[in-house]
């Protein structure tokens, strides 16, 4: 492993980063990037351990001791250092003897292959110095060890404790960005944006994903061209193979009935119109545009067949039509009346207590039944707070909705101001969602609160009886480059996760912004993961887990 290190270019890359006008960081954070980069540049090839943590640094990236048990540590006996076996065999590319508990003794390996170790028991770090590496020393080097020490527990980048789902990652497409240019706004390059998934089968009977994203082609905010592609996979999700290419579209939904295989995009030239297509059996698409109210538009979150009705995901009306019905037809479909007339600003202070909003808007929806009821439980966009969700309850015929009762539409949810999508599992009783984590506390202080009340490095498994009381389950996905959680959040990103069940497991797809990136806004990769044996997995931590309340919102007037 340490034979392949090749010193990445993050000095002048994150340099420039945090102190371009689109990062806003404050020069607290700045300044610490650039302490980390010293630091960790100084290792070379060598790697970093801390007693009690169940990660190592390399490369300047985390890498957990044992990718099948991550509750498996480092740990020190008698003034020397035991690691997990996979991940010393792993670096130093050889079978080391563990002893019966699988742990391998670093102060023996490095004294047998003459490589310095050095071990600050008040730290608890054990660095390998891999040649031609200056070799450390707690006189010289007590910075370097406090600031690295601190990095092993950074508060606001927690990690998954009970699943490693993380390692089933598969990449279904990576976008090359440009590197050493960091003008995103001038400098043109692809982004992969808004994926969805479906697990069906075919005629034949073989089980098939198909996966469909964006390829937005544009400069900062300004998209020039969008296709959404349409792909399968038969052995799932190993290889891809492309499908079709609905052009000029985005934020397109997913979805099969009665055997038939739908997506439904919003054009992105004129904006907010919407079109549909048809997937033939010769791999064609059978278009057509459906002209609904003003201003809707379409987000991939999870379609739902109730009494007998198509209900799709739009916004900021819902859309439904008989599932007898030519989807193709605009006549066939029905809409509501608006979701923003009742999740305003004015209903957001007075359910919340909440001062002062730099924007505020009801966004990215998703269609649930609940007791014989039908529900919109939807993402809040409410800078620079977070940790809300709008809920609103919707006749059968998709016709009107109103806030629902039980909570006056108000919902604390553990999510930041990004999409999330929401599913209700037979198996558990529980409604699920990936959402990400509001982990770094707010207010915070930076100029632009965006990208810290909307942050997306830290992905989590959520679930609720009711939709309105949620708990976490466990992070599922984390930022694994050695930053603060600043740099972490300006720049890298697990987001508009969508997820289907597939038996036993729990397969889920994200636009990941990871390694070498723009903002954290980029979509540089589409890739799977699975959670194996899910049901199990929720039950035991739902028991565990306590009912998740905001700690920003005014609970004197709001219970």
């Amino acid at each position: 492993m340490y034979k392949s290190y090749v010193s990445p270019v993050y000095g002048q890359r994150w340099e420039e980063f945090m102190h371009s006008p689109r990062a806003n960081t404050p020069e607290k954070y700045r300044v610490d990037h650039i302490e980390l980069e010293i630091h960790l540049e100084r290792l070379g090839g060598g790697t970093v351990f801390r007693v009690g943590f169940t990660k190592a640094i390399f490369n300047k990236q985390f890498y957990k001791l044992d990718p099948n048990d991550y509750s498996r540590s480092a740990k020190e006996e008698n003034g020397e250092v035991l690691v997990p076996a996979p991940y010393l065999c792993k670096f130093f590319d050889e079978e080391l003897c563990a002893d019966a508990n699988g742990y391998v003794n670093l102060h023996a390996v490095c004294r047998e292959k003459n490589i310095p170790l050095f071990y600050d028991e008040e730290t608890g770090l054990a660095v390998v110095a891999m040649p031609p590496a200056h070799p450390f020393s707690r006189e010289e080097d007590e910075r370097f060890l406090e600031r690295i020490a601190l990095s092993f527990e950074e508060p606001h980048m927690p990690e998954p404790k009970y699943n490693n789902s993380e390692q089933t990652r598969i990449l279904i497409e990576e976008s090359e960005f440009p590197k050493g240019d960091y003008d995103w706004f001038t400098k043109q390059y692809v982004n992969l944006y808004s994926p969805s998934l479906l697990i069906t089968r075919d005629r034949e009977g073989r089980k098939v994903y198909y996966v469909s994203y964006e390829h937005a082609e544009g400069t900062g905010w300004d998209e020039l061209q969008t296709e959404t592609v349409l792909r399968r996979s038969y052995d799932e999700g190993k290889t891809w193979e492309d499908v079709a290419v609905f052009d000029n579209i985005r934020w397109a939904i997913l979805f099969e009935v009665k055997g038939r295989i739908y997506l439904c995009g919003t054009l992105l030239h004129p904006d907010a119109a919407l079109r549909i297509a048809r997937l033939e059996d010769d791999g064609s698409l059978t278009e057509a545009d459906l002209h609904g109210p003003e201003g809707i538009w379409t987000n991939p979150n999870a379609h739902l067949i109730y009494k007998g009705r198509l209900h799709l995901p739009t916004f900021p009306y819902a859309m439904s039509a008989d599932v007898d019905a030519d989807f193709l037809k605009p006549e066939s479909w029905t809409y509501s009346n608006s979701f923003k007339d009742m999740l305003t600003k004015d209903w957001f202070f007075a359910e919340t207590g909440a001062e002062g909003l730099e924007t505020f808007w009801p966004l990215e929806n998703n269609v649930v039944e609940k007791d014989g009821k039908l529900y919109q439980i939807m993402r809040l966009e409410c800078i620079p707070n977070n940790g809300y969700a709008g809920l609103l309850e919707m006749t059968d015929d998709g016709k009107n909705v109103k806030l629902a009762p039980e909570c006056n539409g108000m919902v604390e949810m553990p999510t930041t101001v990004t999409k999330f999508m929401v599913r209700y599992d037979e198996a558990t009783g529980l409604y699920l969602a990936f959402a990400n984590l509001p982990t770094i506390p707010m207010p915070f202080p930076s100029r632009s609160s965006t990208p810290v009340s909307g942050h997306r490095n830290i992905l989590g498994l959520v679930a609720s009886p009711d939709l309105v009381n949620w708990k976490v389950l466990d992070v599922m996905l984390c930022d694994r480059a050695v930053l603060n959680c600043v740099a972490s959040a300006r720049s890298h990103g697990f987001q508009y996760v969508i997820w289907e069940f597939d038996g036993e497991d729990l397969v889920y797809v994200v636009r990941e912004s990871v390694g070498y990136t723009k903002t954290y806004h980029d979509g540089q990769c589409v890739t799977l993961y699975r959670l194996k044996d899910y049901k199990n997995f929720v039950k035991e931590r739902y028991e565990n887990s306590k009912i998740w309340k905001n700690p920003n919102r005014n609970r004197e007037n709001h219970n």
